[in-house]
């Protein structure tokens, strides 16, 4: 079987994963069957946005930054969720791999056997048919590698949605015209006044809410 396809797909993913939140998409759709929350979002994005305090030159400004690196990095909701996400795939990479190897074990002890005439014919036909099935059902599962990796990047809508709807809410109370983001790389907005940085405080209030309404959760295998 070919490995690397398969780590290539786990670092496509990853990076589909974070586009998803960098651009905050506003098509979040109905939930997919059996997705599961790791969070209680009982607080509404207005009254979020509200609590968010900010200076007096940030609250005369037309627009505001937030580092989108630091945003994601610090932000605890993201962090659980890309964890359990980084966790599934990663078990999902061995568990592919540990099937492979015990096929190929298989396949070269059921050769050693044969070369050496250690298999009647009637058995052979039988080993032969169930390791042409294994074959078969490795390449089917290395198929739907793709499939099952776009199920756990969903795990991070939720998220993108409560970034997407505090964000609008945070506009709107200051009277905003937008939020830009930047990274610590200079990608983004350029020239940016600190004093016009609300990462902190969108970051203190994210997050707290978060802690005040997390559960225990067991998100989708």
């Amino acid at each position: 079987m070919k490995n690397a396809s398969l780590i290539l797909n786990v670092f496509l993913t990853i990076a589909v994963i974070v586009l998803y939140v960098l651009h905050f998409n506003t098509g979040t759709g109905p939930e997919p069957e059996g997705q599961t929350n790791s969070v209680s979002v009982e607080t509404t994005p207005e009254k979020l946005a509200s609590d968010v305090k900010v200076t007096k030159v940030q609250g005369e400004a037309v627009i505001v930054y937030v580092n989108i690196d630091t945003l994601l990095e610090k932000y605890q909701y993201y962090q659980d969720v890309s964890d359990e996400i980084e966790r599934n795939l990663q078990n999902m990479e061995n568990s592919f791999k540990a099937r492979v190897m015990r096929y190929q074990t298989d396949m070269q002890d059921y050769i050693s056997k044969a070369e050496k005439g250690l298999v009647p014919k009637e058995t052979a036909i039988g080993i032969e048919e169930k390791l042409m099935k294994e074959k078969t059902s490795i390449e089917n599962e290395e198929r739907n590698i793709g499939l099952k990796q776009e199920k756990e990047a969903r795990k991070l809508e939720p998220v993108q949605k409560k970034l997407y709807d505090f964000f609008k809410e945070f506009v709107a109370k200051n009277n905003y015209s937008c939020v830009l983001t930047y990274t610590s790389k200079g990608e983004g907005a350029l020239g940016i006044r600190d004093e016009l940085d609300v990462t902190r405080q969108v970051l203190e209030i994210l997050n707290e809410d978060y802690t005040k309404n997390k559960k225990q959760p067991t998100l989708p295998k």
